[in-house]
């Protein structure tokens, strides 16, 4: 397998960072895990994290585009939970908005990768005869 470009895996590590993140706000949030569907959901976001990491560390292209779409969604949809949160959980606020700026600058990191070079060796001049 061909070496992957080095924000490949910056932009890696710090999604993993936002996950570590993440737990740490669980713990300082209000929200009980006591019911199978905040259970459930917490499971899946923390495996969700983990597999677009996992794609991002192995180099695939189109993932700058997976999460520029996940973080326009993402962010318009929390916009109206953080005006709750910065009175109620100003902490837990705080840190959501250190993730939300690592991951502005994963996707910045994925779209300053160049694209690959392919090079098309030039075959015999046809044009003339031999």
């Amino acid at each position: 397998m061909p070496a992957v470009h080095p924000n490949y895996i910056k932009a890696s590590n710090l999604t993993l960072v936002t996950l570590i993140l993440g737990i740490i706000n669980i713990f300082l949030g209000n929200t009980p895990l006591n019911n199978i569907q905040t259970i459930a959901t917490l499971i899946f976001t923390i495996g969700f994290t983990i597999v677009l990491a996992y794609f991002i560390r192995q180099g695939y292209p189109w993932m700058k585009i997976v999460l520029l779409v996940l973080s326009i969604t993402g962010t318009l949809i929390i916009i109206p939970i953080w005006l709750r949160m910065v009175k109620d959980e100003p902490i837990v606020f705080i840190i959501n908005i250190i993730q939300t700026a690592i991951q502005i600058w994963v996707i910045i990191l994925l779209f300053k990768i160049p694209k690959p070079i392919t090079v098309i060796e030039k075959g015999p001049d046809l044009s003339e005869p031999l």
